[in-house]
């Protein structure tokens, strides 16, 4: 997400257009990259009835801006103001060389004129406070600005634009459609594939198929592109092959060009797509998952949904735990990332058999690999409310925790886990609202049921105590 909005403040940009050039916007592929390969926005000028000087200024500043001339923009911008006309737009062009050099309060304070925080003003420039906000890493925010922008004028495409990207990368697929369906996607292959993307999620086949296509043919169309947007495109029409399950000749194109880390990534995403395909499909050759999931090892040794994914399929399909261990050394035994997910998996062979201590040092070797593994950090942090009554210990736990339940505050499995470590610290209440919020939602609920029994117990909440006590019992029985 970053990637793009960086990309996106620095465009070059008439805040009134509507229009949009397709040379210049990719996607990447997008189940495996998220927003990572998101492609470039550029607003094409459509220019009103105003003063020759004004027009000429207003074109200035915009190429000032897509060449990342930020400083002669920003004075192009304040010459445009002084001829008194296209003063929103001139506000706006300035804003974005403001934030081109980086001095987003400045940039904001400016914009926060013609578009404040409690009502709608001008559509642009709120769009313009958003993508400065999210380059600050202030999403909510941001989020507020975007829904100004369109309350302002709903058929921006910017706005709709900036609002379909947001709904993607939170994997809402009906507002990524609804926003989508309210664009021209005229020559725009990378909004193309989005709507694709979205569709596919959303279950809809053949409307996935189709757009995936028309997005393919419209990149195969693209001609006269330097080599770094060749390069782009190319990894974008690996996408639109594998949305139409065409994935060995998405990886074919791609083979040619595994010098580039980029390329590499682009395959595993590919191999990784394709063993999912197959899970998902009745009637497939279901042998062949594991070995797509190794070759995608191969080209991207670091790529964590084919990780997860091997780590999976080897715990399901290998016969005895002596092979899979086997299996698992070769595979991810090479160091960084790929070796902290079999710390991962050792540490959680551990734990099932109920060996806490070999299981938490595992944890912390993965956690040392590569931490920011989060499943790794919520085990360890489990792992320690399970073995340590020492305060030091516990609060490097929760402090573990809290970065995870800031950023996935809905996740019942961190909430278990920050409950587990809230009880062990002492603080009782904290601990029943994480545990009761958490319980929902977690698969195996007997060890959550117990925990609440013993902290309800310690409140002198007799009746709650053992209402969970029993749960607990029930759930141990059923196994």
């Amino acid at each position: 997400m970053m990637n793009f909005l960086t990309r996106l403040r620095n465009r070059a940009a008439d805040p009134d257009s509507d229009e949009r050039s397709g040379l210049d916007a990719w996607l990447g592929l997008g189940a495996l990259l998220v927003l990572a390969l998101l492609g470039v926005m550029f607003l094409v000028s459509s220019f009103g009835d105003h003063g020759e000087q004004a027009r000429s200024l207003e074109a200035e500043a915009r190429d000032d801006l897509a060449h990342g001339r930020y400083a002669e923009a920003r004075i192009v911008a304040m010459r445009l103001v002084q001829t008194g006309e296209l003063a929103q737009s001139a506000c706006v062009l300035e804003a974005k060389a403001l934030q081109g050099l980086g001095r987003f309060r400045e940039a904001a304070h400016l914009l926060t004129g013609v578009a404040p925080d409690d009502h709608p003003g001008y559509a642009p420039a709120h769009v313009a406070r958003a993508v400065g906000l999210f380059a600050q890493q202030q999403p909510e925010p941001a989020d507020k600005q975007v829904d100004l922008a369109l309350l302002a004028d709903p058929s921006n495409q910017d706005a709709l634009e900036l609002a379909a990207r947001i709904a993607d990368g939170k994997k809402d697929w009906k507002t990524t459609l609804a926003r989508i369906d309210g664009i021209h996607l005229e020559n725009r292959p990378d909004l193309m594939l989005l709507k694709a993307r979205a569709l596919q999620f959303s279950g809809i086949e053949a409307g996935a198929l189709q757009w995936a296509a028309k997005a393919e043919t419209a990149l195969r169309a693209l001609h006269g592109l330097d080599r770094d947007s060749t390069e782009r495109v190319q990894y974008s029409i690996a996408m639109s092959l594998t949305l139409q399950h065409k994935f060995d000749t998405a990886v074919d194109g791609l083979v040619k060009n595994t010098h580039a880390p980029q390329a590499r990534q682009v395959i595993g995403g590919v191999y990784f797509a394709w063993s999912q395909y197959l899970k998902s499909v009745p009637g497939l050759d279901q042998s062949r998952v594991l070995e797509l999931l190794q070759k995608g090892l191969e080209f991207c040794p670091d790529n964590q949904d084919l990780l997860t994914a091997f780590l999976n399929e080897c715990d399901s399909s290998t016969p005895d735990d002596e092979s899979r261990r086997q299996m698992m050394a070769r595979v991810l035994g090479g160091g960084g990332v790929p070796t902290s997910f079999l710390h991962y998996y050792l540490g959680a062979q551990d734990w099932k058999h109920g060996n806490a201590e070999a299981a938490r040092s595992h944890f912390e070797m993965a956690c040392k690999i590569n931490p920011g593994f989060q499943a790794v950090t919520n085990n360890l942090a489990m792992a320690i409310a399970a073995l340590s009554d020492d305060p030091k210990d516990l609060n490097r736990a929760l402090a573990m925790m809290e970065p995870l339940v800031k950023q996935e505050p809905g996740n019942p499995y961190f909430l278990d886990t920050r409950g587990h470590v809230l009880a062990r610290l002492g603080r009782l209440d904290a601990a029943v609202r994480d545990l009761e919020t958490a319980l929902p939602g977690i698969r195996d609920k007997g060890d959550t049921h117990a925990k609440l029994a013993e902290v309800y117990e310690k409140l002198a909440m007799h009746d709650l105590a053992t209402q969970h006590r029993q749960a607990s019992i029930a759930v141990a029985a059923a196994k």
